[in-house]
């Protein structure tokens, strides 16, 4: 077919899983299905794999993206699919070509390609993509949007006009199997008082008012006190720094330059030229950092990013989530990333790992004052005050061995019964040595390491604070982080790659 060389990218097993299921999807009569997948685990490299399939099955395909720059990062991916798009946007196409790649507002203005059976949307989350959708849907013509944070809200309007989504990996199982970096958080003290600001629809849904964010944040002693974080928890680091406003994030670079770090800023107006300038000047060192005002908040790749600056405070989840999965990307040498908050946001709306459960189904409102998703348990380093994993055992951030509390079984009646039997577990197949209902299972009391780790993550599974919560999920490397064997057999169990293991024998060493 015109247009194909056949070319085939191997993928991974998540992405695998999900091309199936969304074929299964709309096997089944779901015309219009997103794929959700965090940033940087290769939704582009899915979306392309899959318009290869239709083509190659004579079914015409048209990604749609946001703005140009997206539009051109399609194009580059998809040629290295060995695709031949054409590109509609101020152009006329010529012929009915298998493939078309067009932005958003230029769908408003030209005649829809008549020929298009199938639809993909970069980054469906935002609002901007209703009259797409309601024009596929209107056409009943298959569509896909994918996306790493497709929310709900009435300015998007997924929940009415799709019918499915598909998740890959949880964003803690992209970590621990290497895909994804580790993210630590510091907290700027003296972050402002966000709560008497007003808000307004933003194409990521509600949002605090820009106009008033930069008021709290053009103070000297904000810009200073950023300046002063960034200088003891990450000098040095190629750090993206994510402002309110185009003046905010020139004003942010001058600072950094006026303190002798080299900084530039980018915006909407800076040619492609420009911004391929600074992305290869930042990656050869000779800025460190790169300022900005929503030019880089999706569609960016650049995996050296080793520190992510939110120099502003965002209400929107899904917004702060695309700012700080910048710095997840993986890179030769890179051991996690870290984020600098200068706008208390770590507070409202968790870290990275702290997913929301993805669903068409709208999130509920939040009463004043209530705070965001539920945070996953983190411990501050006691050297640089970080925000780390709780399992980290090396600060990630300052390269400080933390101290490690010695264990000690708090003093209480128990009835001594056989490992797991408290819960329901069985014998198991080690020694019948007594063990309290109230305590993790100890090795000592078994002879097979694989009964040992599955009475462990049974522990873990039934076990429940006196609220009712569960235990955290990576409690149980905790616990068994001294014994590499126990490790091992962990993550054979829970189906996880060489790659992790190698990750958590490095953590330990």
């Amino acid at each position: 077919m015109e247009g194909v060389s056949g070319i085939k990218y191997a993928l991974r097993p998540y992405q695998l899983k999900a091309k199936d299921e969304i074929r299964e999807a709309m096997r089944n009569g779901a015309r219009r299905v997103i794929l959700r997948s965090e940033v940087g685990t290769g939704k582009t490299v899915c979306f392309s794999d899959l318009a290869l399939s239709l083509i190659e099955n004579k079914n015409p395909v048209m990604v749609v993206c946001n703005r140009k720059t997206l539009v051109g990062q399609a194009v580059e991916k998809l040629r290295g699919f060995g695709l031949d798009p054409a590109i509609l946007m101020q152009n006329q196409l010529r012929g009915e070509p298998v493939l078309v790649v067009a932005s958003a507002d230029t769908l408003r203005f030209r005649a829809w390609p008549e020929w298009i059976r199938f639809v993909i949307i970069d980054e469906c989350h935002l609002a901007n993509f209703g009259y797409v959708l309601e024009e596929a849907k209107k056409r009943n013509l298959w569509t896909l949007g994918v996306s790493a944070t497709p929310i709900p809200n009435k300015s998007n309007r997924l929940h009415e006009l799709y019918q499915k989504m598909i998740c890959t990996k949880r964003t803690e199982e992209h970590m621990l199997d290497g895909e994804l970096e580790f993210d630590s958080y510091y907290v700027a003290k003296d972050a402002p008082d966000v709560s008497k600001l007003g808000m307004v629809k933003t194409s990521y849904g509600s949002d605090f008012k820009d106009k008033e964010v930069f008021a709290l944040f053009n103070k000297p002693k904000m810009y200073d006190n950023m300046i002063e974080n960034w200088l003891r928890m990450a000098k040095g680091k190629r750090t993206v720094c994510f402002c309110v406003s185009v003046e905010h994030s020139k004003k942010t670079a001058e600072n950094f330059r006026a303190h002798g770090i080299s900084a530039v800023h980018l915006d909407g107006s800076s040619s492609d030229a420009e911004r391929k300038e600074a992305q290869l000047l930042f990656e050869k060192g000779v800025y460190h950092v790169l300022c900005n005002c929503a030019i880089f908040t999706f569609g960016w790749d650049c995996p050296s990013i080793e520190c992510v600056i939110v120099n502003r405070a965002t209400g929107s989840y899904e917004l702060w989530r695309q700012m700080v999965g910048r710095g997840a990307r993986p890179s030769e040498g890179k051991k996690g990333f870290l984020v600098i908050d200068q706008g208390g946001n770590y507070k409202r709306h968790g870290a990275l790992m702290d997913e929301v459960v993805w669903s068409l189904a709208p999130p509920k409102k939040r009463k004043k004052g209530e705070e965001g998703v539920g945070v996953a348990p983190r411990k501050n380093c006691p050297h640089c005050e970080a925000l780390i994993p709780v399992q980290s055992v090396d600060c990630p951030v300052c390269g400080e061995k933390l101290p490690v509390k010695e264990k000690t079984l708090v003093k209480a009646e128990f009835e001594l019964v056989s490992p797991g039997a408290g819960l329901g577990l069985g014998s198991g197949s080690g020694k019948e040595t007594g063990q309290s209902r109230g305590a993790w299972p100890e090795k000592a009391a078994y002879s097979n390491v694989e009964q040992f780790v599955r009475d462990c993550i049974r522990y873990q599974e039934n076990y429940r604070t006196k609220d009712g919560k569960p235990m955290h999920r990576n409690a149980i490397l905790y616990h068994i982080k001294g014994d590499m064997e126990a490790v091992r057999v962990y993550g054979k169990i829970k189906g996880y790659n060489e790659g992790w293991t190698k990750f958590q024998k490095a953590l330990h060493e």
